[in-house]
């Protein structure tokens, strides 16, 4: 489930799907905003501590310590291509929608977020002092004349080459936002800085060096490569290289943290764990090569410790310097750079860009300019992630628009909500809250949808397709379903009865038929588990008093009786206190995002017992909603909104899963939403809360590549995200490219099937766990809420699937299955070639090796690829669309298709 905000009046419309136009001169007025310059934030920065190269702003400045309280004006900062824009705007909501005006504070020149020297103007706004405890969700809209683009958190329609979202639409979900926090602190303004590395802090500790440990047992996926030799470049590249000659040969230097040659493991450290940190040089060349090493927080000048390196491999061209470096005692990160000397020559190499990743440059002067290495708490002995979960393919249903197999439930006529509101619209715009059934199948949904248009999909339709042996055929394995308790509207996130099935999908019965269909054919389930809010009309709250049909008799919801049980499990707010249905006491409750119509919970004893930990008398036999149904079949859950429930929620519900009632193979999923946020991901990853979390980082990345972006920056940003990632749950990251939050990807794609098949490609060769929106196999298209969740266009419902992409998948799903290769080897990057568009990457697991080439451009390429590692005379075959190549002189040479790929397997 994703925020929806600015309600009815910002209600889905067409998205700008094209990228940038044709350039044109830049001047503002001419209609045209220049989308590759803008930037605010990339999903992987913080806009209160990057900073623009020689400049002091952040790009959304609080106070001195990063903390925004009810005195602090947050200043909003964007940056635009030099005299692009007309005028630039920041709409805000703190539970109604504000506009601020920016304007135009001075043009500035920087090379920032590793491109080019570029003229910007800096545009500035104000979001005025809130009130402790308010969210603000907030958007920077620029026009150049009547043009508008969005800068977004996610979900652009285009990622630019500083990883910012833009769309040329308005769009509800994915804003940035803030919380205000409690207390009070001085505005100030950040220190100059070079580069977004580290905030300088006074006190750290004194540089020393360390005594090196021996390397402890490595994370349970390191790859553990043999100490690598480089290939020699061309002939005399290291020529003149002499020990003590007072020169150091900079351009044979070489060190790229996303790469296990030179670091290894390329994710965070866990507590008593180490690194191989590397560093290329021409042979016989330096003296010697040290690491300075900082924790987080120490200034520049005072390095945390120093280890020096040692030559490992000598090839006689180039030597192989390594030292490992310890993770710390606390979780605090580290980062380093390499120093070296010959003779009186002393310089440095250093991270090469902002994002603190990949490669890095030399520089005859000392630069504060590191990369960095992760430290994340080491999980105690009963953290596991499933051992199915890295080998799933993922089918998510949406069960009202997957296929109607009992006409019986179709209830129709049926009121949903109350008078005052619909669905969390309300006022004049609201409809009547009725539900209705759509007579067509094929028809696409009503917008707005307030939730109550309905198709009559269901549990036997669910069953029909298990038992006819459709998911067997695609390949797939996991069925997550969207959730199928009883609720009002036809997403279901807006539960009534954790304990019931919605009456329009069936009754326990059916489930438990379901999930016997799907034993019988292989396939797990995992169940949708929304337990931050409930409904406003569930049994738990009841909050239409005189108004509507008492459902629950017998039992008093929060909202009838003061003596409820259920009273306390609210948080207490305004909603429900006024219009036709008041409250009893003229008690009110909180709605998740102010929608009265899901009341959130709080994080008390008694709900807690109720969710996961039972004895609560309010539940069946005192067995918790999260034990009745593991116990009942299914393999896990996927949790809405897990980053609005507290990490305290998640370690404490862990043990009951895996140590109690269910066990390690138990899935535990999380929607972090946000967009993609590589922290927000590895903090609930990494406090042994949850299992996986539903990776929209790769999606992002996915459409931009399938979209004809440069390879470097997909190999770039993946490559970067997975260096701060632990391996354990790396490998089940749930790697989706549609859901029903987003615009489906055929859309975001301009609806080109060619490259909706070259992102499916990139997908199915990737570690982590694919998941494929129902419905996407066939072609469907869409974009954003409700129009991402489309019928499923069965020929006997009279719809159109697209047997051919449906072939492509199942292929694509089958070589994954067949080859344990590409669902659970490792990853790593042979080729970038961004002229040529050509992309590929090695996977290998024991004696199995693979090679995939990309091409993501529009003209058939001949593609050379370096597989050293491979002996000459291997043969490789092409397992998607046939042919054998064969290794020579170290190296693969293989024709790849425009918009197309090979899966080279030996």
């Amino acid at each position: 489930m994703r925020n929806k905000r600015f309600g009815g009046l910002l209600a889905l419309v067409l998205l700008v799907l094209a990228l940038l136009p044709t350039p044109k001169s830049v001047a503002a007025g001419d209609n045209n905003v220049h989308w590759d310059e803008l930037y605010h934030a990339a999903p992987n920065a913080n806009p209160r501590t990057e900073l623009v190269p020689g400049e002091s702003f952040s790009f959304q400045q609080g106070a001195s310590n990063g903390t925004i309280v009810s005195t602090t004006n947050v200043q909003i900062s964007i940056l635009a291509l030099a005299g692009d824009l007309t005028s630039a705007q920041i709409r805000y909501w703190n539970g109604s929608e504000q506009l601020v005006a920016m304007t135009k504070v001075k043009t500035l020149s920087a090379s920032f977020r590793n491109t080019a020297n570029t003229s910007y103007d800096l545009w500035r706004g104000t979001i005025p002092a809130q009130a402790a405890g308010t969210t603000v969700y907030y958007r920077v809209r620029v026009y150049d004349g009547s043009v508008l683009a969005l800068l977004k958190a996610q979900n652009g329609t285009y990622v630019n080459p500083r990883g910012q979202h833009v769309r040329g639409t308005n769009y509800d979900p994915d804003d940035y936002s803030f919380t205000v926090q409690s207390g009070t602190n001085p505005t100030a303004t950040p220190t100059t800085a070079p580069t977004a590395t580290r905030t300088p802090t006074p006190g750290a500790t004194a540089t020393k060096t360390p005594t090196v440990v021996a390397t402890p047992s490595r994370t349970p996926t390191a790859t553990n490569p043999p100490i690598p030799t480089v290939s020699a470049t061309p002939t005399g590249a290291c020529s003149g290289a002499a020990v003590g000659n007072n020169a150091i040969i900079s351009s044979a230097i070489y060190h790229d943290s996303t790469n296990s040659m030179y670091r290894d493991p390329l994710g965070s450290l866990q507590a008593g764990q180490s690194a191989s940190i590397r560093l290329r040089t021409c042979s016989n060349d330096v003296s010697a090569v040290s690491l300075s090493v900082w924790l987080t927080g120490a200034p520049y000048s005072q390095p945390s410790f120093n280890y020096p390196l040692s030559v490992v491999s000598n090839d006689g061209t180039y030597a192989m310097w390594q030292a490992s470096v310890p993770a710390p005692s606390t979780s605090t990160d580290q980062w380093y750079q390499f120093k070296l000397n010959d003779g009186s020559t002393l310089g440095y190499y250093v991270v090469a860009n902002t994002s603190n990743t990949g490669p890095g440059v030399w520089s005859a002067t000392a630069l504060d300019r590191s990369w960095k290495l992760g430290t994340v708490p080491a999980p105690p002995q009963d953290y596991a992630v499933p051992t199915w979960l890295q080998d799933a393919v993922i089918y998510q249903i949406f069960p009202d628009r997957f296929r109607d197999g009992d006409s019986t439930n179709n209830f129709n006529n049926v009121r949903v909500y109350g008078p005052n509101t619909c669905n969390g619209y309300s006022g004049a715009g609201a409809p009547n809250c009725v539900a209705s059934i759509h007579s067509n199948w094929n028809e696409t949904p009503t917008t707005p949808g307030y939730g109550i248009d309905f198709y009559g999909g269901d549990l036997q339709g669910i069953v029909d397709k298990i038992n006819a042996g459709y998911f067997n055929d695609l390949g797939v394995n996991v069925l997550y379903l969207n959730p199928i308790f009883d609720a009002s509207s036809n997403h279901g996130y807006d539960t009534n009865d954790y304990y019931g099935i919605n009456p329009r999908f069936g009754n326990l019965a059916k489930f438990d038929e379901l999930i016997a269909a799907a034993d019988a054919k292989g396939l797990k389930v995992i169940l949708d588990g929304v337990f931050n809010h409930a409904g406003m009309d569930s049994i738990y709250l009841q909050g239409y008093p005189g108004y509507k049909t008492d459902r629950w008799t017998g039992i008093n919801g929060a909202c009838e009786s003061a003596a409820s049980p259920y009273r306390s499990w609210f948080t207490q707010g305004s909603a429900g206190t006024s219009g036709t249905y008041p409250c009893v006491g003229s008690w009110g409750w909180k709605g998740w995002y102010g929608y009265e119509t899901i009341p959130e919970f709080i994080e008390n004893d008694p709900v807690k017992q109720f969710f996961y930990r039972d004895g609560s008398a309010q539940s069946p036999n005192g067995k918790s909603v999260t034990r009745f149904w593991l116990e009942r079949g299914i393999a896990g859950w996927r949790f809405d909104v897990a980053q609005d429930i507290t990490h305290a929620w998640w370690s404490d519900m862990r043990p009951y899963v895996k140590n109690g009632y269910g066990d390690s193979e138990s899935l535990l999923l999380g929607e972090v939403t946000g967009g993609c946020d590589w922290g927000l991901y590895r903090a609930y990853l990494n406090q042994n809360e949850l299992d996986s979390v539903m990776n929209y980082c790769f999606r992002d990345w996915a459409v931009s590549f399938a979209n004809g972006n440069a390879p470097s920056s997909f190999d770039s940003s993946y490559n970067a995200f997975r260096a701060q990632m632990p391996a354990t749950p790396w490998f089940g990251m749930m790697n989706l490219v549609s859901s029903h939050d987003s615009t489906r990807a055929l859309r975001l794609l301009n609806d080109d099937k060619t490259r909706m098949k070259l992102m499916v490609l990139l997908q199915m060769t990737l570690p982590g766990a694919p998941s494929v929106y129902y419905g996407d196999e066939v072609g469907v298209t869409g974009g954003g809420d409700p129009d991402n969740r489309r019928t499923y266009p069965w020929a006997d419902k009279g719809g159109s699937p697209d047997t051919a992409m449906y072939a492509h998948f199942k292929k694509l799903i089958g070589l994954r299955r067949s080859y344990p290769v590409l669902s659970s080897g490792d990853v790593a990057t042979l080729l970038v070639n961004d002229a040529s568009k050509l992309y590929s990457y090695r996977r290998w697991k024991g004696t199995q090796d693979a090679v995939v080439v990309l091409n993501n451009g529009t003209a058939n390429q001949t593609a050379t690829v370096n597989v050293s590692h491979l002996a000459n005379g291997t043969v490789l075959t092409d397992r998607l669309n046939g042919g054998s190549y064969t290794v020579s002189n170290g190296q693969l040479t293989v024709p790849v298709a425009a918009q197309s790929g090979v899966v080279l397997v030996k």
